[in-house]
């Protein structure tokens, strides 16, 4: 597939995530919308992507992995993630990956 680093719909992201999940099996998905209640209670920032979408249709997940991947590994799936098109980062224990690039979302875009 060719996967292009821009905005995604709701089922591309879904897509993506599932694929991001069997390349690296193993982790949970803990966290995809937030309400802005619980986005402040659980320290996040006001633009956070968890707050874009809605409960059925979000655009942001994190991924708990049991097993911490070392250093190369991260960075193995922060590259895999860009690759899928997918705006990634693996920090605090997981995996955070974003259907939309960093900022506000562009003009138009819906889930």
């Amino acid at each position: 597939m060719n996967y292009a680093r821009r905005a995604l719909s709701h089922a591309e992201f879904v897509e993506r995530v599932a694929r991001f999940q069997e390349l690296y099996p193993g982790g949970t998905q803990n966290s995809g919308w937030r309400s802005p209640s619980w986005n402040t209670h659980v320290g996040s920032g006001s633009n956070s992507k968890h707050l874009l979408g809605s409960p059925l249709q979000p655009i942001a997940v994190d991924i708990d992995y049991f097993d911490e991947p070392d250093e190369s590994q991260r960075l193995d799936m922060n590259h895999t993630a860009r690759i899928l098109g997918l705006f990634g980062l693996y920090h605090n224990g997981h995996m955070h990956l974003q259907g939309l690039p960093v900022g506000p979302p562009p003009a138009g875009w819906r889930p």
